[in-house]
């Protein structure tokens, strides 16, 4: 009797120990700094994030990774969030897709209300240094003015066109506009509708008006600046260089400030899970002062 009570006992006491061992080595991994990893990947994180196209109805998020992977938003007027929306090409084809170009409209909103956001890209969740993104939406405006729209090409060095590209335009005053350049090189933004910075009226366009371009594709970018004359359409621009069409000159150096194209920070909203190196999943012990051992890499931060 006694040897059957004891065999029923062995394992529940058996197993207290190691749980009582394995939280305390946890405890002291942790507190040492020695456990946990994030699971993103650097190819993954979105880079250069930006709020464009405020409207009383919608407005766009686009950014960049280093590699192919797909994204979507997670978006609500609070910040238990609860609808998304895919990438505008997906929303077009109905297949999720992997781009290292990205653009996401979120369309059918109230107006003059915020909203949160987060943007999930791979399999990882991404926010503004810990915190959802915000946006606010614009009052309903009528009677838009008949400003004709920016058009171009953009061109690689070699003359070929980019598979993706974005292209952002702004000019003093007035709020960032921005869409996904075609296939062919070729864009069209519409200005009629462009708003001031605070989204309360359509911009008032003049001669003088002067305006600011910013490219990105991959690896390459461009800037240029350029009058209200010149948008119908914009002088051919090739990627990696840098332009001012109101002077007739282009040069290598930086005509544009990157700060008229402001971006935010995201950071991988990843919890933190054991990495532990030993034991081993479903190892056995021997010894009954068994070694536990666990590293840790810190989660990443993307940067502008």
């Amino acid at each position: 009797m006694k040897e059957s009570i004891w065999n029923k006992k062995i394992p529940t006491i058996f197993g207290i120990i190691v749980i009582t061992i394995g939280v305390g080595i946890t405890t002291f991994l942790a507190n040492q700094g020695t456990l946990f990893k994030s699971n993103a990947s650097a190819s993954d994180q979105p880079q250069s994030v930006r709020i464009t196209n405020i409207t009383d109805t919608s407005f766009t998020v686009s950014y960049t990774t280093a590699g192919q992977v797909s994204g979507s938003l997670n978006y609500g007027k609070d910040k238990i969030l609860g609808q998304s929306s895919l990438d505008d090409r997906d929303q077009q084809s109905g297949n999720l897709s992997n781009y290292s170009i990205h653009n996401i409209t979120v369309q059918r909103l109230s107006e003059q209300t915020q909203y949160f956001f987060t943007i999930t890209s791979g399999q990882e969740n991404y926010l503004n240094n810990n915190q959802p993104f915000s946006v606010t939406t614009g009052p309903k405006l009528s009677n838009p003015t008949s400003q004709e729209p920016i058009t171009g090409k953009i061109i690689l060095p070699d003359g070929t066109t980019p598979n993706a590209a974005l292209i952002y335009v702004t000019m003093n005053g007035a709020q960032v506009i921005s869409t996904l350049v075609k296939s062919d090189g070729s864009y069209i933004l519409p200005l009629n509708s462009l708003r001031t910075t605070d989204s309360s009226s359509y911009y008032p366009f003049s001669k003088d008006t002067n305006l600011k371009i910013l490219i990105a594709a991959d690896s390459l970018s461009s800037t240029a600046s350029l009058s209200i004359s010149q948008i119908h359409p914009v002088p051919v621009i090739t990627l990696s260089k840098n332009y001012d069409f109101t002077t007739g000159e282009s040069s290598i150096a930086i005509t544009t400030s990157l700060d008229s194209f402001p971006s935010f920070e995201s950071t991988s909203s990843a919890k933190p899970s054991p990495n532990i190196l030993t034991p081993k999943d479903n190892q056995s012990f021997t010894d009954q002062q068994p070694v536990f051992k666990g590293t840790r890499s810190e989660e990443r931060r993307v940067g502008k």
